[in-house]
């Protein structure tokens, strides 16, 4: 217990999908430790949580209702707080922990507007918090050597182009409430498309289309294809799709003046059988706790670094990065609804 009481203490606000990943994360890693879980259904939080720390229940943290959340925002002990509750819920959570004086890890998005975002952030800055807006993908080892690897490989880049397809098709309760495919789902790839180019686009256009006719409820689809265009001359294709029969399919292909470089499906097991029936290899990974475990890892370990300070130079997601990759997704929204490309002007300060 002595290692343990040495450790940040956080809370994790929501267990659900993504809440699940993250605080797996903070307990495999053991560099800090969860004193408080807010989750509008505690029995069934509790339940998932001796479940990941394979009934360790020594371990296990205390249960809260979220009308409760103030008892851990007045715990003295709590540092950090993880929100991967209800992205409507973001922001109110997030102002809870900058008045608290909480470190803070938050699932995309911070907020439901650009200006709320950008309020949200500046009071972190002034209150000289980090506040860590996920975009795991930048995480993801296979992404991060690609990257590296595009000067030398590529030379003058051309193309960059992102396939994102999605397994299984969300239920239609996530949908109506997820943001719509451009900020729920388009901003990964927008994220890395820029991420990959270093730099901005200067042109946005977009296009989509709606396969499941109950999306029409709420104005999404479910198809979708963005492309950007850069001051340097490089293009940017992005693919998007909320299903795929096959597994998450997650691919990037980067071509220049020199060459090519790609990151293709990773497949459940590395084996491929040959015969004069035919070639098989397994399934891609079935879906994003699969594909990015080792992003989410990084990404969280990356946070937890910089709050504890063993770690003050690990990559941060920056608040203009985050502000301006959900500039970008209105950006295609806008171009959906228009029909025509879009001029971007990215931010540079809060």
């Amino acid at each position: 217990m002595s290692a343990q009481t040495s450790l940040p203490v956080g809370a994790v606000f929501g267990l659900g999908r993504a809440g699940r990943i993250h605080f797996g994360n903070i307990a495999s890693l053991r560099l800090a430790r969860v004193k408080y879980v807010i989750d509008a259904d505690p029995k069934a939080a509790s339940v998932a949580a001796a479940a990941i720390l394979g009934g360790q229940t020594d371990e296990l943290p205390k249960f809260l209702l979220p009308e409760e959340e103030d008892q851990a925002m007045a715990d003295p002990e709590v540092t950090f707080c993880v929100i991967c509750s209800p992205t409507m819920t973001h922001e109110t959570a997030l102002r809870k922990c900058i008045n608290s004086g909480k470190q803070m890890f938050c699932e995309k998005p911070i907020a439901t507007s650009l200006e709320s975002m950008k309020e949200v952030y500046k009071l972190a800055e002034n209150k000289g918090l980090l506040l860590h807006c996920s975009f795991n993908r930048r995480y993801d080892p296979s992404f991060s050597l690609l990257r590296d690897r595009i000067p030398n490989t590529c030379g003058e880049v051309h193309t960059i182009r992102t396939c994102s397809r999605d397994n299984p098709y969300p239920s239609i309760e996530y949908l109506r409430t997820s943001g719509g495919i451009f900020h729920d789902c388009g901003v990964h790839d927008l994220d890395m498309a820029c991420w990959l180019a270093g730099e901005w686009p200067t042109t946005v256009f977009a296009t989509a289309a709606r396969h499941n006719p109950q999306l029409k409820e709420f104005n999404d689809h479910d198809t979708a294809v963005i492309v950007l265009k850069f001051a340097s001359g490089a293009i940017g294709i992005i693919e998007l799709d909320r299903r795929s029969t096959y597994g998450y399919d997650q691919r990037i292909e980067v071509h220049g003046a020199q060459g090519m470089i790609a990151s293709n499906n990773v497949c459940d097991r590395a084996v491929t059988t040959s015969t004069a029936a035919g070639v098989n290899s397994a399934n891609i990974q079935y879906s994003f706790p699969q594909r990015y475990a080792e992003g989410y890892v990084n990404s969280m370990r990356s946070f937890l670094g910089r709050i504890s300070g063993s770690n003050e130079n690990a990559m941060i997601v920056t608040p203009i990065e985050s502000l301006n990759v959900s500039t970008l997704a209105d950006a295609c929204e806008k171009s959906l609804e228009t029909g025509a490309p879009v001029k971007f002007q990215p931010m540079n300060t809060l």
